[in-house]
């Protein structure tokens, strides 16, 4: 939807890069385009690595396995 999706170029060696859903982008950045802001996982205090943002995707409703 915005953005990209992840490539060959976002490797291990590269900056972290993440694709997010709508959903979040709306949670975090109302109103604004998310691509290039950056996020962590986890609680502020866990010194997981920020990530940047590279594309977001529509959600998706996903109910069981079948």
């Amino acid at each position: 939807m915005r953005g990209r999706s992840l490539t060959a170029e976002d490797s291990a060696s590269a900056p972290l890069t993440v694709v997010i859903n709508e959903a979040l982008a709306r949670r975090f950045w109302p109103g604004e385009n998310p691509v290039g802001k950056r996020l962590k996982q986890g609680r502020p205090e866990w010194t997981s690595p920020w990530r940047v943002v590279a594309g977001v995707v529509g959600d998706v409703k996903f109910e069981g396995l079948a």
